[in-house]
């Protein structure tokens, strides 16, 4: 049985979309986990209204610990010898299940891609079907990989619970814990099968989620994320110096950091404190040093930190704020 696990905050405007996807998979022997995360809106009452019309869905009503908390919850309830996780702002095709169920007798974890929804278009990250043993054969598409997310979520996977066995989610972890996550299973199998479905939805429109919020502790976890990845490199795949794509990485949560600081109600002091921790960075401003494809909004920051100019980023992110308020203010 694959046990489906999806934590459940505030999320009531897509909480159906979501379910309605999930019971209508062909793929029908599972269990549909729900942790609700003590949510403020209607999303408990759709979670218990879902469990009285479907003898599959089972509800767990807990106090607010985040996502992580929600997952291992998730995790600790599961009965199936088989785990997946979605968010409860997605979707996925009916399909989605049975395509990636029908490997996961001949390996250890199966991984698909996704759709990104925009407001405007959808972009669709898809891998080429391939059985690839690790590490070996994740050397040389280390980077190929980290870039479409393959390491850096738990959704549109399958995973063993015999592998899993008590592992969990970092609860102490904001950002970057499904990174983790993965790398910690990646470290205990040894072949992976790659689907090439995109039938996963990943949607972009919820304005509400959490990794647009500015949280304590993120700059001292963007650098641990940053340094864990380069432990896994070295060890794994110890023919690869180093990542490009982990600096890329690196150094765009940098930038997306500091335009959170900017864009905070922290007192002036305390902002430059915490820029400037980031800028002191040595890793950080190596990372920043390196030419990426960054469009101008990204890659003139990127060069002010490559600099250590607080000053100059500063400015820019207050002329970026002005212009998006006038947008929005003016309808542009």
């Amino acid at each position: 049985m694959l046990s489906i696990i999806v934590p459940v905050f505030n999320v009531a405007n897509y909480l159906d979309k979501c379910l309605e996807s999930i019971c209508a998979q062909t793929y029908t022997d599972f269990e549909l986990i729900l942790v609700d995360d003590g949510s403020k809106d209607k999303s408990p009452l759709i979670c218990d209204a879902y469990a009285k019309r479907d003898h599959r869905i089972r509800v767990i009503h807990k106090e607010n610990g985040g996502v992580s908390s929600a997952r291992n919850a998730g995790l600790d309830a599961a009965l199936g010898q088989y785990v997946m996780f979605v968010d409860s702002d997605d979707w996925i095709e009916c399909g989605l299940c049975k395509s990636l169920m029908r490997w996961i007798d001949k390996v250890d974890f199966v991984v698909g891609g996704y759709t990104i929804v925009h407001r405007d278009r959808k972009e669709e990250i898809a891998f080429q079907n391939e059985t690839l043993k690790f590490p070996e054969q994740i050397e040389g598409k280390f980077d190929v990989l980290y870039c479409n997310n393959f390491f850096n979520t738990p959704v549109s996977k399958i995973y063993k619970r015999s592998i899993l066995d008590k592992q969990q989610f970092d609860i102490n972890v904001a950002l970057g814990e499904d990174f983790l996550f993965n790398l910690e299973y990646l470290s205990k199998i040894k072949r992976i099968e790659v689907v090439e479905t995109t039938g996963y939805y990943y949607n972009c429109l919820n304005e509400g989620a959490a990794t647009k919020k500015l949280r304590e502790n993120d700059i001292e976890q963007i650098v641990s994320l940053y340094q864990k990845g380069v432990e896994f490199l070295h060890k794994y795949c110890p023919n690869v110096p180093e990542s490009y794509a982990l600096k890329k990485r690196f150094c765009l949560n940098g930038i997306n950091l500091i335009q959170l600081i900017c864009y905070s109600n922290k007192p002036q002091g305390e902002k430059t404190f915490l820029v400037r921790k980031l800028l002191e960075n040595g890793d950080f401003i190596v990372a920043c040093k390196e030419n990426y494809d960054f469009p101008f909004k990204y890659d003139f920051p990127r060069k002010l930190c490559a600099r250590r100019n607080w000053t100059g980023l500063r400015s820019y992110f207050g002329i970026k704020k002005s212009i998006s308020y006038l947008r929005k203010m003016f309808n542009i």
